[in-house]
């Protein structure tokens, strides 16, 4: 998981920030494409450190062609994931 810039998300009929960014890959052919689940989370800790995390939305959004080689050719191709992905959906890691 991966701080995000906040950003509001409609949630049944209000508008609530987002500060974190789930990234799990679903899908991979190891040649063209991969696949990826992410999650946009509101996470929240309370006075004595408890951790909540609420899924505000979710979704996939994939890698192919030239970004999908630039991704496997990485030496961090988790971080970079992150930051493909983050990209596509106008998301800034922090």
């Amino acid at each position: 998981m991966k701080t995000i810039e906040s950003v509001n998300v409609w949630v049944n009929g209000e508008q609530k920030a987002a500060n974190q960014f789930n990234l799990r890959i679903i899908a991979d052919d190891l040649s063209s494409s991969a696949t990826f689940y992410y999650e946009l989370i509101d996470q929240t800790v309370d006075p004595e450190g408890n951790t909540t995390n609420t899924i505000l939305t979710n979704g996939n959004s994939s890698l192919s062609g030239a970004e999908y080689d630039s991704w496997d050719e990485s030496s961090d191709v988790n971080n970079e994931a992150y930051v493909l992905i983050a990209a596509k959906l106008n998301l800034t890691l922090i």
